[in-house]
């Protein structure tokens, strides 16, 4: 995020989480139990603000989450008191210690989320895809497939059928002035490809 000209570090908790979940498959410890229960409660919370206006999501954060957080950070501190330093349990405490401001910062920000969840599954076509790519022909030809990924995700995150888009903007692009090509871009379209589905 940017404020001021500066840039806010958000961190992901389903990263920190992935490590004590990884630890609790392997082995269920108390601490590995408490800490996926503390972690559970938070994503609890962001289930019920999903999808809200942001300073309310930034209020229900304030009141709720934080103050869990909080007791989080301090049961974390005192974990480590009682572990040993080289233990796999203590590795992934000081993961989420390390990065606590940035892994609290949602709390301070409605629009931020918990996790970059959504990034990274919007963005794993493309990582499934990325051998492919290696064959695309030409610098060219990799600058055209990620103007076609673009496009595609941007239909998708517009609730639009991404091959009903590419059909609407093939058969209107031969007769649309080249000066108005973005009134072809998904969010201007999408009105139009909902009126004809519906």
């Amino acid at each position: 995020m940017f404020a001021d000209g500066n840039v806010r570090e958000a961190a992901c908790m389903a990263h920190a989480r992935r490590k004590i979940h990884d630890l609790h498959v392997r082995k269920e410890t108390i601490t590995t139990t408490e800490a996926l229960r503390r972690i559970g409660e938070l994503y609890a919370i962001e289930e019920q603000i999903r999808g809200k206006l942001p300073d309310w999501r930034k209020r229900i954060r304030q009141e709720q989450s934080r103050p869990l957080l909080d007791d989080f950070e301090l049961w974390l501190r005192t974990r480590l008191l009682t572990l040993s330093t080289q233990s796999d349990t203590t590795k992934a405490i000081n993961y989420m210690l390390n990065q606590w401001q940035a892994l609290v910062y949602y709390c301070e920000d409605g629009v931020v989320e918990i996790d970059n969840n959504i990034a990274e599954n919007a963005l794993r076509g493309v990582a499934l895809g990325r051998k492919n790519f290696m064959f695309l022909g030409s610098d060219s030809g990799g600058e055209r497939a990620a103007a076609m990924y673009s496009l595609i995700v941007s239909a998708k995150l517009n609730g639009i059928d991404p091959k009903a888009y590419l059909r609407y903007v093939l058969t209107h692009i031969a007769d649309h002035q080249i000066n108005r090509i973005d009134e072809l871009l998904p969010w201007n379209v999408a009105g139009q490809l909902k009126k004809n589905t519906d």
